[in-house]
This record gives C-alpha cells, structure tokens and sequence, in this order.
C-alpha cells in the first residue's frame, strides 16, 4: 500500500488520493489500511517518511564518506537526475503543499526539513574544516544549501531547468579554486 500511495502521490498529486484509489492502486482490500496505519493520514505518513528516510540514509552515506568535499558535491548533484526519476522531489512538494493547506501536515514538513538540515549541517562543518572557511556561519551556510537543492529539484519537477547547470558548474568552479588554493597554501 505505501508503493501504490507513492506511485499515486508523484502520478496524481495529493489532492486526488484517495482511500480507494490506493487500495485500487494496491489491489487490496479497503480495510487494511486502517488495520495496517489506524488512518489514511498514518499511511501518507508512513509514506512520506519512507521516503525521506531513503534520502537521508543516502545522503548521511554520501556526506560521512571519506573523501574531499567536491567529490561529495558532484555526486549530490548527480543525485538530482535519479531523485526526479525516482519521484522524490514531487514527494517533497506535494508535502509542502499539503502543509501550505492543512496546518496538521506541517510537523512533519518541518521534521523532515529538520533531518535534513541535520545531514547537510555535517556536510557543511566538514567543508568548511576542509577549505579552512572559519568565518563562514555553518547554520546559514547550511540553510542556503537545502534551500538551493530544494529550490532546483522543485523548478525540475515543474520543467523549469533555466541557470541550474550554470550555477552549479560555477559552484564547482569555486570549489576547485578553493581546493587549489588550499592545496598551495599548505
């Protein structure tokens, strides 16, 4: 039932799942939802954190790996293409907008924003231990990033892709300057 809430989710959107369509989707029967989540809002959840819990492993692996900074970026960014073929990003939107229309849904926005944040904020301190960046503020640092890969991923999801590979090849650019410049200082 979570795989066919998920295929319904990223297909169709939230505003048009239903108790039955997810038991239709799952070819099961209308009463294992409650018996199995209690209620088709525990299910969603379930879902949800599902999801986000395959990112986050993901992303905790990818940022805990011992490897330079700019190896972790690339592959972040090559992550994006398989999130979108995956679905995630529509996922992650179609939460925000259930939390935009119903207060109830925004504890979990926020929890998962919140572990998110938690992983990229290791990413970020080990950066800036990497680059020598003492002055950089890691909380703001590390807001912007979520903010920049969940602004792109949710322009992807609705076909907008107008600067992302300039921008990111110009953060990369940056990055091997600073890994150069690093390198000579030593």
């Amino acid at each position: 039932m979570l795989d066919a809430a998920e295929r319904l989710l990223i297909r169709d959107g939230h505003a048009r799942l239903s108790t039955r369509r997810i038991v239709d989707e799952a070819g099961a029967s209308h009463g294992l939802i409650r018996y199995h989540f209690g209620s088709f809002e525990k299910l969603l959840e379930a879902m949800i954190e599902r999801a986000m819990g395959t990112i986050l492993t993901r992303q905790r692996d990818l940022f805990g790996a011992k490897r330079p900074f700019i190896e972790k970026w690339e592959q972040a960014m090559n992550y994006w293409d398989v999130d979108l073929a995956a679905g995630y990003p529509k996922l992650l939107a179609e939460l925000q907008s259930m939390a935009w229309n119903d207060a109830a849904w925004q504890p979990l926005m926020a929890r998962s924003v919140r572990a998110y944040q938690d992983v990229l904020r290791i990413a970020v301190e080990a950066a800036c231990k990497e680059y020598d960046l003492d002055d950089v503020d890691v909380e703001s640092a590390t807001t912007m990033l979520r903010l920049f890969q969940t602004g792109v991923l949710f322009e992807r999801v609705g076909g907008v892709t107008l600067g992302h590979s300039r921008l990111n090849e110009a953060i990369h650019a940056w990055l091997l300057r600073s890994s150069r410049q690093r390198r000579a200082d030593l």
